[in-house]
């Protein structure tokens, strides 16, 4: 599935849209984590757009990525002395407990896992109708002024799921393909956190392709094809335990970077280096831009709709975000000196690993060759020092 957001989609769990983007992004991507982000990951090294662009956009981004990497801030600079650090063992933080898994999400897991063996079944009738499946696009419109946000390519969804608003689904109904757009009239959920939310649109689709799936049903021998289990009750269990993990996981992440974010708190930073500061900032800049190609919105729509900042405020926040980047950057090299931390053959070995993604690193021998050993020795010791805080923080009740 190819989806470019947005009104238009809502949240369905794996499914998105303006209403999930923005909910999203705002609970775990707010402008200010992305200090965490890229703190304890490669900067600079950054992966490709995830839209396809033109040949005049590849070369332009392919050409910033190369010049981000010659970024200062990517090389192994002693910037502790700009830095005088607060308590950083014991630091306090709420502890969070794993939300619970649910009977219907398990079954829904194991569901999609199913669905993505399903077998495509050509349709005879093509006019849409419930259990479908449909691939469109389209634009949203008040009155004759074209919403930014209610934007959608070749979006592939079944009909019933839940993917599309209520009235842009009913609209579909009995509709068949064409080239030609059609207009269907739908209003914006309230819960939508756009400007948009309860207001009614014209969207204009054009419906490229309706087809059926045959999805496999749970049995004894999908369970060892598809889960590689023996059972199917062993499919329901081993479900459940993955789906725990990863609420575990979850929490664990958040307990971490709630103490990491009170450890730099607790800092006292001197001076921001000038040219740090900058280059911070264009590192910011060149991940939103391509944040923002790969929702093919401008990057000014993209901030307002991903963070809530309107160009008035863009610039104020992006200094921001770079203040908390560079005062991460201080905070770990002044812990890893005062706590003279160091690595192992096997801890180097194992954190050049986990940096293998598949996206922007496909083997050790990749990351090895595309960024400096002394680069990626500290990036490791970040990671060592981060965790050096999570495990000596306190929980308060």
């Amino acid at each position: 599935m190819n989806r470019k957001n947005t009104i238009g989609t809502i949240h369905t769990g794996g499914e998105g849209g303006m209403y999930a983007f923005w909910r999203r992004q705002t609970a775990v991507r707010r402008l200010f984590l992305y200090a965490f982000i890229v703190s304890v990951t490669m900067s600079g090294c950054q992966g490709k757009p995830q839209k396809t662009p033109g040949p005049e956009t590849e070369t332009t981004k392919e050409t910033d990525d190369a010049g981000l990497k010659d970024l200062t801030i990517n090389q192994v600079i002693d910037l502790s002395g700009y830095v005088d650090l607060g308590t950083y063992k014991g630091v306090k933080i709420k502890k969070i407990e794993a939300v619970p898994v649910s009977d219907r999400e398990v079954e829904q897991e194991i569901d999609e896992t199913l669905e993505s063996h399903a077998v495509r079944r050509e349709k005879k009738d093509k006019k849409i109708e419930k259990g479908d499946y449909v691939t469109l696009s389209f634009q949203g419109y008040r009155g004759k002024k074209k919403v930014q946000g209610a934007y959608c390519s070749e979006l592939t969804t079944q009909i019933g799921s839940g993917t599309l608003i209520p009235d842009l689904e009913q609209g579909l109904l009995g509709k068949r393909p064409s080239k030609k757009a059609v207009l269907i009239k739908a209003k914006v959920p309230k819960e939508d956190s756009s400007a948009y939310a309860g207001k009614t649109l014209i969207y204009h689709v054009i419906i490229s392709d309706i087809f059926m799936k045959d999805v496999p049903k749970l049995t004894a021998d999908t369970a060892k094809q598809y889960f590689h289990c023996d059972t199917v009750d062993e499919v329901t269990g081993a479900t459940r335990t993955k789906l725990e993990k990863a609420r575990k996981e979850e929490a664990e992440d958040a307990m971490a970077q709630a103490a990491w974010k009170q450890a730099v708190a607790n800092a006292v930073i001197s001076e921001y280096p000038e040219k740090q500061l900058e280059e911070f900032k264009q590192q910011a800049q060149s991940t939103y831009e391509q944040e923002a190609l790969g929702a093919n919105l401008s990057l000014e729509d993209y901030m307002l709709s991903a963070y809530g900042i309107n160009p008035e405020e863009y610039e104020e926040q992006l200094t921001e975000a770079a203040k908390e980047l560079l005062a991460s950057e201080m905070v770990y090299q002044a812990i890893i000196k005062k706590e003279k931390l160091s690595l192992t053959d096997e801890e180097y070995k194992e954190g050049v690993k986990s940096f293998v993604d598949g996206k922007n690193y496909t083997s050790v021998e990749e990351v090895e060759k595309q960024v400096d050993k002394t680069r990626l020795e500290q990036r490791i010791l970040y990671r060592k020092a981060y965790q050096m805080v999570y495990e000596n923080a306190k929980f308060l009740p």
